[in-house]
């Protein structure tokens, strides 16, 4: 699974008809199968994925696409705190239970890796795609992140949020075994493994973006929303390692050898491995630059009739507690640097 850096396209499509438990329930294990058969191999989950989509999405939908504060069924919302955490890899299957039950903070977890590999981890071998890829990023928005509806036809927000992500590619499976194994495996000492096109990459940033959104059209099944954000990214720490010919071995347990004809390091001056455990957000700032997003979201209303009602002045308005769309399509281009 691999992960993109900016700019990012995202696409949702959602249907507003409701219909019963059993039939939509039906529904929807049929599409959970069908989009996993077609793309199950190029996907990669979206960020709060469950709670950011539709009209009640509040803050929580700005990072997925901007447009969900226009048009909220939301007056005002604040965000107190959140955050998100997100791993994958290819080589290694984990408990599910892991975090839900918080296992690495309990005994003997928190104290042995052997039980944490005899109970919790399971090794897959060999890779199904010959390489070895991981993915982890973290999320923490921070408090007083709010939207506000100002009209009927506008919306503003500002967004505070700390963001880390590590990737590591095309690492060769049996050097992924030789980590797993504490580097203690003598079958595989004195092997050279090709860990061709190898890299590794991190960084730790911080936003603080402001959103307008506007309606652009509203006519009568037809609706188009559309919003921007303006961000200020400062990075806390940045590093990466690529190769393109890396051959790695061990002597034993306590050398590791490397040879390459170049070797690709990079890292900001003071990326360090405490940097994974210290979250000096504002104190720790190495650089700053200025980004945004941007989205459209677009509205069939098929049953538009359906939504309206007569006031005291007998004039006829439209619900604004309820999602009008029959269809609802979005498009969001995220994470785009200056």
């Amino acid at each position: 699974m691999e992960a993109t850096k900016s700019p990012c396209i995202h696409s949702s499509i959602h249907s507003g008809k409701e219909p019963k438990k059993g039939k939509k329930m039906k529904i929807i294990i049929q599409l959970v199968i069908l989009i996993t058969t077609l793309f199950g191999r190029n996907v990669s989950a979206q960020t709060l994925n469950g709670m950011a989509t539709g009209n009640y999405a509040g803050i929580a939908g700005l990072n997925f696409n901007p447009a969900s504060i226009v048009d909220s069924r939301f007056k005002f919302d604040l965000n107190i705190a959140s955050a998100q955490y997100f791993f994958n890899n290819n080589y290694l299957v984990a408990d599910p239970l892991i975090f839900a039950r918080r296992k690495l903070h309990k005994d003997p977890y928190n104290s042995s890796y052997p039980a944490v590999k005899e109970d919790l981890l399971k090794p897959i071998v060999p890779s199904p795609t010959g390489v070895v890829r991981a993915r982890q990023n973290a999320e923490f928005q921070l408090p007083l992140s709010f939207m506000l509806t100002t009209g009927k036809r506008s919306a503003i927000a500002v967004n505070l949020r700390n963001r880390y992500e590590l990737l590591v590619d095309n690492l060769n499976p049996q050097t992924a075994g030789m980590f797993y194994n504490e580097l203690n495996d003598p079958k595989m000492f004195g092997v050279a493994m090709n860990n061709d096109g190898f890299s590794t990459r991190f960084m730790n940033w911080q936003e603080l973006g402001f959103t307008y959104g506007r309606v652009l059209m509203n006519a009568n099944k037809h609706f188009f929303k559309a919003a921007v954000t303006a961000k200020w990214m400062g990075g806390n720490a940045a590093g990466f390692i690529q190769s393109d010919d890396l051959s790695v071995s061990f002597s034993d347990q306590h050398t590791m050898s490397l040879s390459s004809p170049k070797i690709q390091y990079f890292r900001t001056a003071r990326a360090d491995v405490d940097l994974f455990t210290r979250r000096e957000l504002f104190s720790n700032l190495e650089d700053q630059s200025l980004g945004f997003d941007a989205g459209i979201v677009y509205e069939f209303r098929g049953r538009i009739g359906n939504f309206k009602y007569t006031d005291e002045d007998y004039k006829s308005r439209l619900r604004r507690d309820k999602n009008k769309y029959t269809l609802r399509l979005g498009v969001a281009l995220n994470d785009v640097g200056l």
